[in-house]
């Protein structure tokens, strides 16, 4: 009795604290889940907006007279990609101009059923609540994004988001049984459910969801649902369309269950502690005996067994005495193999820098050879070895910058004061922090050299007045990384030359096929203009430096006024 009485006390306080955390669980499940669907349609409408975005800057709508049959045929692919309908709206009237739910070349000409008058007004893209579409004359959700030009709204360019394609969204995310997820909009009208979508599409939510999930971000809630069933619900706004709030429904009933059956389960368990009173006595005599046995077999073990090894200890006791010795040789094994894994690493990292060094210096060696052999012939054997030795050398700093990377790739500002440093006086940099990927630096390095190169010869570093302004910046998401090499104050330039020199073939090959990009030259009068671009795969964003020391990293150039 002095063992059974205090046990079913701390039975009776493990019950009602085990419910409890069935309970916290279950609701934070719920509400994680509302949270992952939150996303999931942020992703959905993200992609809606992209898209659009993408079509409003289309060069069909340019100029006074915009070219509508081209844009129409761009809309249609778009439609097609989004498997929806895009329509052209003018941006004064809000009457349709084009709409890809017609037949290509019907007039459309009615005021689309959703209010646009937002976008046009404000220029910010827009999601509208359920309405009745103009054409379909059935629930719609309308997408729209302004399309500006010379800062005005000339247009409203809008897509159908349809409320059957949300709710198979939701069907696949949803595996409950009698559950279902559920998204409203801002007027609370439902916008579609994982189940029985056609029955409640458009119908209001119920009062108690609307007051109850007025001015907060996610929670969890219980009430009655539309159909009359006790229902328990987390649910999450989204970061798209802040006044929309997408709920993870789940029956009451369920709930309940979730946290009963481990109550009843410890009530079990609770009536046989009667039964293992009677079976201490034998337990505890056997409880003495075997860990001294294990401690033994792991003190033989000790040493033997490697990094990845299972442990061969046994588990903690509760004698204070075989628990501070078993955490001793615990202590022991993890120092062992530690110093196994440390070694085992060391060993792998440096292997796989011989072989990074390896690749490299062959490629550097090929690379030098092939300038050798493919440069011009017809330059006196001065200006040959002085413009090879250039090259190389450019190799070489990018060698080092790698070096000191640990062959893990180069800071964009980094390669371009080593390239440009004889010049730094006449050229300002300009960009935000920016890594290369380690096969990317050495083409880089000598792209930058050769434009230096060919600067200091015909452009504006042949003159003492000229100056060189390189620029650089991520471009849209998922576009890679953009320059620009911009002269001035150098000799006028007549027009784009007739044949490019080995200098200019080599700027367009380290371009394009080794850094995998795009380049383009514009021979304008007052000096070279270059504009290439790196793919995604090539760059990434470096830490951002803080203003004072962003400052310093550029400072060369600032006093000519760039």
């Amino acid at each position: 009795m002095a063992m059974l009485i205090p046990a079913f006390g701390v039975g009776t306080a493990v019950a009602k604290r085990a419910v409890a955390a069935y309970q916290e669980a279950f609701q934070a499940g719920m509400v994680s889940t509302a949270q992952a669907l939150a996303l999931a349609m942020d992703r959905e409408i993200g992609a809606y907006r992209a898209t659009m975005a993408t079509l409003a800057g289309s060069s069909a709508l340019d100029g006074l007279v915009p070219d509508l049959d081209a844009f129409e045929v761009e809309a249609r692919r778009a439609s097609a990609a989004l498997s929806t309908s895009v329509t052209l709206l003018d941006g004064g009237s809000l009457r349709q101009i084009i709409n890809t739910a017609l037949p290509p070349g019907a007039p459309a000409g009615r005021i689309s059923a959703a209010d646009f008058r937002a976008v046009a007004a404000t220029g910010k893209p827009l999601v509208t609540d359920l309405v009745i579409g103009a054409v379909a004359q059935r629930p719609v959700v309308g997408v729209a994004v302004p399309v500006e030009r010379a800062g005005q709204v000339r247009f409203v360019l809008a897509a159908r988001l349809q409320p059957e394609r949300i709710a198979r969204l939701l069907e696949g995310q949803s595996s409950r049984g009698m559950g279902f997820d559920v998204l409203v909009d801002s007027s609370q009208r439902v916008v579609a459910r994982s189940r029985e979508h056609e029955a409640y599409v458009g119908r209001q939510a119920p009062e108690w969801f609307t007051t109850s999930t007025a001015g907060r971000a996610a929670g969890f809630l219980e009430g009655i649902s539309v159909s009359g069933q006790a229902v328990v619900l987390g649910f999450a706004r989204l970061g798209t369309v802040p006044g929309w709030v997408i709920g993870s429904v789940e029956l009451r009933s369920n709930y309940v269950a979730s946290w009963r059956r481990p109550l009843e389960m410890l009530a079990l368990g609770g009536g046989l502690l009667v039964l293992l009173g009677t079976m201490l006595a034998v337990w505890l005599s056997r409880r003495l005996i075997q860990p001294v046995t294990a401690l033994v077999r792991a003190v033989q073990a000790l040493g033997t067994t490697g990094a990845t090894t299972p442990r061969l200890f046994p588990p903690a006791s509760g004698v204070a005495e075989f628990e501070a010795l078993r955490r001793g040789l615990i202590a022991a094994d993890d120092a062992l193999r530690a110093r196994d894994l440390a070694k085992q690493q060391a060993d792998e990292r440096q292997a796989l820098l011989m072989r990074e060094v390896d690749h490299r210096a062959k490629n550097a060696l090929a690379v030098a050879l092939s300038l050798a052999q493919l440069a011009p012939r017809a330059v006196p054997p001065d200006q040959f070895a002085t413009v090879l030795v250039g090259r190389i050398a450019a190799m070489a700093r990018a060698h080092s910058l790698l070096s000191k990377a640990a062959w893990s790739g180069g800071d964009v500002k980094a390669i371009a004061e080593g390239e440009l440093a004889p010049y730094a006086e006449r050229v300002v940099l300009a960009g935000p922090a920016a890594n290369l990927v380690a096969e990317a630096v050495q083409p880089m390095a000598m792209l930058l050299h050769e434009l230096a190169t060919n600067a200091a010869k015909h452009g504006a570093l042949s003159r003492p007045e000229g100056r060189v302004r390189l620029v650089w910046g991520f471009a849209a998401a998922g576009d890679g990384l953009r320059f620009t090499w911009a002269e001035s104050g150098g000799p006028t330039l007549a027009d784009e030359p007739q044949t490019f020199s080995f200098g200019s073939r080599l700027i367009t090959q380290l371009v394009e096929r080794q850094l995998g990009g795009t380049i383009e030259f514009d021979w304008q009068a007052g000096g070279l203009q270059v504009g290439f671009t790196l793919p995604p795969g090539k760059v990434s964003r470096g830490l951002e430096l803080p203003p004072q020391a962003s400052q310093h990293a550029v400072q060369y150039g600032i006093a000519d006024g760039a």
